[in-house]
Parts: structure tokens; C-alpha cells; sequence
């Protein structure tokens, strides 16, 4: 079943990838 607790880890784990994007980019 889907929560709100894995939402979270999804959105948490989706602003890591971003944001070594941008430190490799940048």
C-alpha cells in the first residue's frame, strides 16, 4: 500500500538526484 511515509522517501530521494545534477553540471 502506498502512504504518505514512502511518498516522502520518494520525494526525498528525487531532491538528492536533483541536486547532484546540479553540483555535477554546476
Amino acid at each position: 500500500m502506498y502512504t504518505s511515509k514512502d511518498f516522502a522517501i520518494n520525494l526525498a530521494g528525487a531532491l538528492l538526484v536533483v541536486l547532484g545534477i546540479i553540483l555535477v553540471l554546476f
